[in-house]
């Protein structure tokens, strides 16, 4: 009796929240030990594709032939142990391949033995068996881009101890590794246009010391690197690269994992020469993961943060000058270690993919918001001005106090998705089979509809 009135409750009060603005639950996707999300447009039709990583090696590809309803369409494996997945056309015939970083242990000697598996796409929805290359160190960090101008997409790939290398693509695959950046832990490349010559630049985190490096391409294709302070923020990841104010090109909204967490947002201040505004920033305890996209259709870019065992995520709305409202919360169907925000049913606002390595699920909500409706937060405040508390029950700590709107300061990603390195491990996951909990949730959230704002 007492399960029975405990989800007849949970259903009234889910029902309650429909016409609150919030997620709505719609699909749940196997995802094994979800590390890493990413929507990517893979077969040249239709709308995009996702690609789940599992830290167990697996790599799968669902299609979306219809609004939120998911067909597996490939199933690839790495030689080993999964960290990051990026796209790109790396033999310049227009399709996308898929590429993970991956660690086999214990190797041939008995050590850690990292490397590169390449998925070529061959068209429709299949890819070739993985073409492997090794490396020399572990890498968290995957970004591709066109950057030497050629047909053909080149992968930056961040070391976690040495330094970070570029391969360049070609017909035969990833060739010419070259050297990038200094030496020091790198976990989240960017690759975008800072400065606005035409060249593509490459941002990273440096985790020896807790900074930003920027790498500003030279017509000469040489990549010299200045830092941006982080303030005593810890390590980064991931960073982001979007125009968050329509200014003056690409901004940077970076995580940083030392007590406390916080959401930094570096707005361009100038691109010849490069330089930022003074940051701003937002304590978010519970951040393990950070996407950005525009979640209530408003034409500004918001952050959503993935709030790991607390099951919620923090939407920061964008106000259009580079300035956000104070992180709001929203409850998921589990935990959050990792997120990613693309529109998913053409209706101009950016949905929800949130990764829960415990239940092996990646949950796919629907954005409700309406544009302009916030959750109470002054949608005008800039980043670290007073825009009114957050929820009751949910600790987000202060804005910086010291940071005026109007100069709130200064790269794609898929977002750490997961944890870059593991982050305190989540529960253990319930033992094959056992999966009355996880029912229960998505029960509840089938029936209900909509993931509500936490009430105060």
């Amino acid at each position: 009796m007492t399960a029975r009135l405990t989800l007849a409750t949970a259903l009234c009060v889910c029902a309650s929240a429909r016409a609150q603005a919030g997620f709505e639950w719609k699909a749940a996707l196997d995802a094994g030990s979800v590390r890493q999300v990413m929507v990517a447009e893979l077969d040249g039709a239709g709308p995009p594709e996702l690609a789940i990583l599992s830290a167990t090696g697996e790599l799968w590809v669902y299609s979306e032939p219809a609004p939120f309803a998911f067909v597996l369409s490939a199933s690839l494996r790495t030689p080993g142990y999964a960290l990051a997945v990026a796209r790109g056309d790396l033999e310049g015939d227009g399709m996308p391949d898929l590429i993970a970083s991956y660690y086999v242990f214990p190797g041939a000697d008995g050590g850690l033995e990292p490397g590169l598996a390449l998925f070529r796409n061959l068209g429709g929805a299949a890819f070739a068996s993985p073409v492997t290359t090794p490396l020399g160190f572990m890498s968290f960090g995957l970004a591709s881009g066109r950057i030497d101008g050629d047909p053909f997409d080149d992968l930056v790939v961040a070391a976690h101890s040495g330094t970070s290398i570029r391969l360049s693509g070609s017909p035969a695959g990833l060739v010419s590794p070259t050297p990038i950046g200094t030496n020091a832990d790198h976990h989240s490349p960017v690759i975008a246009d800072l400065d606005g010559d035409g060249l593509l630049d490459v941002v990273q985190d440096n985790w020896a010391t807790q900074d930003l490096a920027l790498l500003l391409q030279r017509a000469d294709g040489g990549f010299p690197e200045s830092t941006v302070a982080l303030d005593g923020g810890g390590e980064a990841f991931p960073v982001i690269a979007a125009d968050l104010d329509r200014a003056l090109g690409p901004d940077l909204a970076v995580l940083t994992r030392s007590p406390p967490r916080r959401v930094w947002v570096f707005l361009s201040a100038s691109q010849k020469p490069l330089s930022f505004r003074p940051p701003a920033s937002f304590i978010i305890p519970s951040a393990a993961a950070l996407a950005s996209g525009d979640v209530d259709g408003d034409g500004w870019i918001d952050l959503v943060c993935g709030l790991g065992p607390d099951r919620q995520l923090a939407w920061l709305r964008g106000a259009g000058d580079g300035g956000f409202s104070p992180p709001e919360p929203f409850d998921t169907p589990g935990y959050a270690y990792s997120v990613e925000v693309a529109d998913l049913d053409s209706d101009g606002r950016a949905d929800a993919l949130v990764g829960d390595p415990v239940a092996g699920l990646v949950h796919v909500l629907r954005s409700a918001f309406d544009a302009g409706a916030g959750g109470g937060a002054d949608a005008g405040a800039g980043a670290g001005s007073d825009a009114g508390p957050p929820d009751a029950g949910f600790d987000a700590g202060p804005s910086d106090a010291s940071v005026d709107a109007g100069s709130a300061g200064a790269a794609q990603a898929s977002g750490c998705d997961g944890g870059c390195e593991p982050e305190a491990a989540p529960p253990p996951a319930p033992p094959p089979g056992c999966g009355c909990g996880h029912a229960l949730v998505m029960a509840l959230a089938a029936a209900a509809g909509v993931l509500r704002r936490r009430p105060g």
